[in-house]
Formats: structure tokens, sequence, C-alpha cells
């Protein structure tokens, strides 16, 4: 295992790997126009889309192919501009049709009306990427001087909404194979970097269970469900919660973008309910030591008691 420390850093984030390779922008295994990561006549619905880790991760699927990509957040003005803004980004040769709806993660009638919606309009999703999180001033001392309310908050969003659009996703009727994809963070297991984002982290954490056992109850040639960590990237919700361009050596916004779409693919099938960071080598997890560990041992990256 590497440890390397940002340099200058004015958080605690460090990049932890099991890979003698790491990376901080998109290199050729995980690039979105390599033909064996085609999306393509996918539909692919993203949460939290409109900025930052989403919307690279909606372009990314469109240079992969995909033939629409839904956007999905609180305020549907913002999601149709941001929507018109991704078609521009992705260019007059690219053919993915973009889309931007509403429904707020904090209300099941939204949620439910979303997929009433698509299912009405005979629209299946392909692939959800669950992206949307509570981010802003998450910086608190204590759990106990933050309030239950401020961190049932950020468990409506991670765990409850999260386990509300998988249900959903899962249920749609249609018999061939679907692909989730949970964007996590490091402060799950890194509980130095979650420290000062105490309720985050725990909900966060409880997210990335929540995928590891509904892993255990699918399939995974009927659904298959990868999480990761997207990496250090100065995010609008990193800029909310007080960070700049110098707090950090911030990685490019291609490298989670490409995961995710490389995530979507069969490679990735033998992650099936674990969790990786996008900084990994995804060659070097795929063979040799670490694929025979990922084969032989069950509780290796996943959520548990190390130890017993």
């Amino acid at each position: 295992m590497t440890v390397t420390s940002a340099q200058d850093s004015k958080i605690p984030y460090k990049v932890i790997s099991i890979t003698n390779r790491t990376h901080r922008t998109a290199y050729p295994a995980i690039s979105p126009s390599r033909p064996a990561l085609s999306q393509t006549g996918r539909t692919v619905l993203i949460t939290g889309g409109s900025g930052g880790i989403g919307y690279g991760i909606a372009l990314a699927f469109a240079t992969a192919g995909a033939s629409r990509v839904i956007i999905v957040g609180r305020d549907e003005a913002k999601q149709r501009a941001a929507a018109e803004s991704l078609a521009r980004d992705a260019g007059p040769d690219s053919h993915t049709k973009f889309e931007g709806r509403a429904a707020s993660p904090a209300s099941p009638g939204d949620i439910d009306a979303l997929w009433d919606a698509l299912s009405a309009e005979g629209v299946l999703v392909d692939v959800l990427v669950l992206n949307a999180a509570v981010t802003g001033n998450v910086v608190q001392d204590s759990l106990w001087t933050a309030g239950w309310e401020f961190t049932w908050e950020r468990f409506i969003v991670h765990v409850r909404s999260v386990n509300h659009y998988s249900e959903r996703f899962w249920k749609q009727n249609e018999e061939k194979k679907r692909y989730l994809v949970n964007v996590s963070t490091s402060a799950i297991h890194d509980f130095e970097a979650g420290k000062a984002t105490k309720a985050y982290a725990l909900t966060k954490n409880s997210g990335m269970l929540l995928m590891q056992q509904l892993a255990r109850d699918t399939p995974v040639d009927r659904m298959q469900i990868v999480s990761f960590h997207p990496g250090a990237i100065l995010s609008p919700g990193a800029k909310t919660g007080g960070l700049d361009e110098k707090s950090l050596d911030w990685d490019d916004i291609s490298l989670p973008s490409s995961v995710a779409v490389w995530a979507a693919s069969d490679e990735a099938a033998f992650l099936h309910g674990r969790f990786i960071w996008s900084a990994w080598d995804v060659e070097e997890l795929q063979k040799g030591p670490l694929r025979e560990r990922i084969e032989t041992d069950d509780k290796f990256l996943r959520i548990g008691v190390y130890g017993l």
C-alpha cells in the first residue's frame, strides 16, 4: 500500500492506493472512447448532474456514445440549462440527447413522479449514476453540536434517496442487464480525512454499505453495482465548503468521469458490490495478485470490521 500526502494541503487529504500506479487524470484503459466501454444505445440517468463531477460524468457518457443522458436535480430550470450546456460542450458531432429533469432527493413523491414519468414515456434507464450529495459547509466540531436534524438531512440524501432510486431502477420491466454506479468518498474509510465532516462521512459510509448489501441480493448478470471515490475534485460543493485552487493539488475531473463509464462496463463486473478509488489503476485491479484477492476474499474492498 502506498500513501501520498498532498504537499502544502490545507485539508487532511491523502491518496491511499493498493495499486503500484495511481492516476490523477484519465488514461487509455478507462477512456470513454474505447470500443470496449461503448455506451451506444443506452439511456443514462445521473443524479446531481448539473455541475461538477456529475456534469463531467454526463459528458464522458456522451463521448462513449450514450443515446440519452438524463440529469436530475432539485431545480428544473437549472437542470434544463445544464442539459443545454452539455449539448454545446459535447459538440455538433455528438449524437447524445441531453435532458434535465427535476426531483428533490428529500421528496419520495418527487422521485416516484420522475420514474413514473419515465415509465409512461417508455424510457428505460440502462445506467444509473448516484452522484447527488449534501456537501456545502459540512464542517462540524462534533455531531453533538451539529444536532440530529443536520445529520438526518444527510441520511435522507445519502441513504434513503439512494435506496429509493436503486429500487425504482431495479423494478423497471426490463430483462437486459443494468449498471448502477455509486459515487462515494474516501471519507467512508479514511476517518482522519472525515474527522471534520463527520455527518457526511457517516452517511456516505451507510450509503456504501447499502450498495454492498443490495449487491449481495443482486445477480451481477441482472444488475452490476460498483462504487468509487472520485478523487480530489474542486467541485462546486468543495468551493461552497470554503476550498479553492490553493487548498489542494486537485485531480482532473476527467478521472472520475471516465471511471464512471468504465464502472458501467462488463470489464468492471468483478467489482460487483465493492468500492475502489478512481486513482487506482484498473489494469492492475483486473489481473494478478489483486484480482486473485478480489476473487477469493469476500471482505476485500467492502465495508466491515477489519480483523473479524
